[in-house]
């Protein structure tokens, strides 16, 4: 919730987010570990920004973030890597 809510008040600074807050699956919803990419400080706050990061905000405290186990933990924090680079390393169109 600590980057959640950080990356919220970046966005309500006008910095755009370049990545959903809840890459992945529905599965991993309960994967503790999020990573934001945020973009150059714009002059207005953007809208669809605003939209993700405060359904992502809500969806999170829907749900349990418990996993179990020192494995699970492990996993998570390497699935959160992976998405995150496939989104660093996608080709601009």
């Amino acid at each position: 919730m600590d980057v959640l809510s950080e990356c919220r008040r970046r966005v309500h600074e006008g910095y755009p987010l370049l990545s959903h807050p809840l890459m992945g699956d529905i599965h991993l919803l309960a994967n503790p570990f999020r990573t934001g990419i945020l973009g150059d400080k714009k002059k207005h706050v953007d809208i669809l920004s605003l939209q993700w990061i405060e359904e992502s905000i809500e969806k999170i405290h829907s749900v349990a973030l418990k996993p179990k186990g020192k494995d699970a933990f492990d996993d998570y924090q390497v699935i959160d890597f992976e998405l995150v680079r496939a989104v660093i390393a996608k080709p601009v169109a």
